[in-house]
């Protein structure tokens, strides 16, 4: 049985790809501030003495960028694996701005504090976030140690943990 590492991704800014008005998807293209990337150099000692078999990673540029500074650090192989994005939090992929972003942030945060199903947008429930990323984890049970390089929403969704810290270290067993 497998023991998971949640990595969450190093800090990371917007303004690149808000500066070139990306909207939906073309915002996850935003890649690690430099203190982002010392991050990782930092996480990949802590993980070192670990002695795990592989990294799989969320195909967003600050996780990818994170998980490819804990490969060469590590000297681990790396995998992409789609279902380990961040929440979803516009599912028509229409929303055209940044600010909008936030509200629908909001009203999310809101409704699952709420238990509320009356909403005004249409976002990925934390339910579904977590049976994604399970399902994702399951694929690599047979491996003894695998890190996680994900978001603070992934890993809150399989935890429950709030105020997830930027290349902390999350230990997780399936069960």
């Amino acid at each position: 049985m497998a023991i998971f590492y949640l990595v969450r991704h190093g800090k990371h800014d917007y303004d690149s790809v808000l500066g070139r008005n990306f909207i939906g998807h073309g915002l996850e293209l935003a890649p690690l501030t430099d203190e982002g990337v010392n991050q990782a150099i930092e996480c990949s000692k802590r993980l070192l003495k670990l002695n795990c078999d592989l990294i799989i990673t969320s195909p967003y540029t600050r996780a990818m960028q994170t998980a490819a500074i804990l490969s060469k650090e590590l000297g681990l192989d790396l995998k992409v694996e789609i279902d380990l994005r961040e929440h979803e939090l516009d599912l028509t992929y229409q929303v055209k701005s940044f600010d909008e972003l936030k509200r629908i942030a909001v009203e999310e945060q809101t409704c699952n504090n709420l238990g509320s199903s009356n909403t005004t947008y249409k976002w990925e429930a934390r339910e579904a976030v977590k049976e994604r990323a399970l399902r994702v984890l399951e694929k690599y049970r047979t491996y003894n140690k695998v890190i996680v390089v994900t978001h603070g929403m992934v890993i809150h969704c399989l935890t429950g943990r709030i105020g997830i810290p930027n290349c902390s270290v999350s230990e997780f067993e399936l069960l």
